[in-house]
């Protein structure tokens, strides 16, 4: 489950209990006590966190390994005509920390 997919999972946690304390949430507000309309204050804060994660744009999976294999082919030319050496591993090794740090976002 995604760390996205959590988050919901507990918005919509909190709006179930903050729902229940609002039995009759058809009538006029007018005779609400000051419990419901908190209650509804706060149901209503949690659902526009839902429409918020809704509009944010989905992260888009990536090929990771096919990405790799271009740059590589790439950069071990460049190294090659320059008379450098670099091993595949150390390549490999060296773009996945630096995918990782970046999608982590540390």
């Amino acid at each position: 489950m995604t760390d996205i997919e959590l988050i919901r999972q507990e918005i919509e946690r909190q709006m179930s209990l903050w729902w229940e304390k609002l039995p009759d949430a058809d009538n006029d507000t007018a005779t609400w006590t000051q419990d419901e309309v908190k209650a509804l204050g706060e149901y209503m804060a949690y659902e526009n966190l839902l429409d918020f994660i809704d509009s944010l744009p989905e992260e888009k999976e990536i090929d990771l390994d096919e990405k790799i294999t271009k740059y590589w082919k790439d950069i071990s030319s460049l190294y090659g005509a320059v008379g450098k050496e670099i091993t595949r591993f150390d390549f490999d090794d060296v773009c996945r920390y630096f995918y990782e740090l970046g999608k982590n976002g540390k």
